[in-house]
C-alpha cells in the first residue's frame, strides 16, 4: 500500500479525482488511488485481526481506497452504512502536514455519548464501529494529503446485526427536531472552537454486541 501511494504521489497531477462524498466537506475534492485487484486481498489477510479484535465471525463487504484529503477537508460527525460497515478500520498510509505540531486527529464517540480523538501514524490501523459509533474529522486540515483507506466487515450471524436503512429511518421519532436551537452544532465538520485531547487508543466502553470491549484500537501492520 505504501508503495502505491508512493507511485501516485511521484504522478501527483495524474492522480483521478473522487466523487463527492456527502460526509467531507472540503475546497478541493479528494484524490483517489484505487486497491484494485488487492482490496480482497486486503479484507482476507486483515480478517483475522477483525474478528480477533470484535470477538465474532465476520464477513469481507468492503476494502475502500486509497483516498487522499487535501487542503481544507474536514467530515462531519457521522454513521457508515448500518447494513455491511459493522466492524472496521481505517488503515494509515501516510500523510504531509504543513505543521507538524497540528496533525489531523479522527473522532469518534464511543457508546456512552463521550468523544475521543486519537492521532495516527503511517503504518497504523485504527479498529472501531462505524455503523453504530459517531465518527469524524471536524478539524480543518492543514496539509497537501491525507491517505488512508478503509476496511469493513459485518457479522456472519444475522441474529447479532441485521439492521437495514429502513429499520433507520422507522425508529426516528416524530418529534426529533423539537428543541433544537442551533442547526449546525459541535458534530458539524469544521466546527471546532475547543481541541479535544488526543485518548489513549484503547478506550473501554460498552460493545453493543455482548461485553465490553474497546472502542477503537491502534495496531501497527
Amino acid at each position: 500500500m505504501k508503495a502505491t501511494l508512493d507511485t501516485g504521489l511521484e504522478n501527483w497531477d495524474s492522480i483521478s479525482t473522487e466523487p463527492q462524498i456527502d460526509a467531507v466537506y472540503t475546497p478541493k475534492p479528494s484524490k483517489f488511488i484505487s486497491l484494485g485487484a488487492m482490496a480482497p486481498e486486503v479484507g482476507a489477510e486483515l480478517k483475522s485481526s477483525h474478528e480477533a479484535w470484535s470477538g465474532l465471525e465476520l464477513h469481507h463487504t468492503s476494502a475502500y481506497g486509497l483516498r487522499l484529503y487535501q487542503e481544507g477537508a474536514s467530515l462531519v460527525m457521522h454513521y457508515d452504512k448500518i447494513h455491511t460497515h459493522v466492524i472496521s478500520s481505517i488503515v494509515h498510509v501516510g500523510h504531509e502536514y504543513f505543521d507538524d505540531n497540528e496533525p489531523w486527529p479522527i473522532e469518534i464517540e464511543d457508546h456512552d455519548g463521550v468523544r475521543h480523538a486519537v492521532n495516527l501514524e503511517p503504518g497504523e490501523m485504527l479498529f472501531y464501529e462505524s455503523a453504530s459509533c459517531l465518527h469524524g474529522r471536524r478539524k480543518i486540515f492543514k496539509g497537501k494529503y491525507y491517505a488512508s483507506i478503509f476496511v469493513h466487515y459485518q457479522p456472519v450471524d444475522k441474529n447479532i446485526w441485521s439492521y437495514t436503512i429502513d429499520d433507520v429511518i422507522n425508529n426516528v421519532p416524530p418529534f426529533w427536531r423539537e428543541g433544537i436551537v442551533e442547526e449546525e452544532g459541535n458534530r458539524w465538520a469544521g466546527q471546532v472552537s475547543t481541541p479535544l485531547p488526543i485518548s489513549s487508543p484503547s478506550v473501554v466502553t460498552t460493545h453493543p454486541y455482548s461485553t465490553p470491549t474497546v472502542l477503537c484500537l491502534l495496531y501497527r501492520v
